[in-house]
């Protein structure tokens, strides 16, 4: 718990620093996340939507992805895709620095299935102290 509070201001700090450079570029999904669909949600003709929030390194790595879902049967698969994206990380005056805050937002959706035209609030997963890999 420690941890995860020393990361957010840490990643605050490192964004008020660097708010005031002219940033070069903004960090850059390459290869995006690609979701199965979950067979629970396909046996029901369940849609749904999620938003997951996570800050990428000055490698491209993700951290700390923490999802939220109209549908809890979409938790688990949308945080095991976000495990396999790759970024390019942002670049601040020509060097790598960490991105704080993205929200990268996926939809599964079933064409014409009850219910697919809108959504459910969305609702914090639950799976964020589980290990992604």
């Amino acid at each position: 718990m420690m941890l995860k509070s020393i990361s957010i201001l840490s990643c605050s700090i490192i964004a008020s620093a660097i708010a005031a450079a002219e940033s070069d570029r903004d960090a850059q999904p390459i290869k995006p996340p690609m979701p199965k669909y979950p067979m629970q949600a396909a046996m029901t003709q369940t849609s749904g939507f999620c938003e997951v929030t996570f800050d990428v390194d000055r490698r491209g790595q993700l951290v700390a992805p923490r999802a939220e879902c109209s549908n809890p049967v979409f938790c688990r698969e949308v945080l095991r895709a976000m495990s396999e994206v790759e970024y390019a990380p942002k670049i601040v005056d020509g060097a790598a620095v960490p991105r704080c805050g993205v929200v990268y937002p996926v939809e599964f959706t079933i064409s014409n299935a009850p219910g697919s035209d809108g959504y459910d609030p969305l609702k914090p997963c639950g799976l964020e102290k589980e290990r992604v890999s």
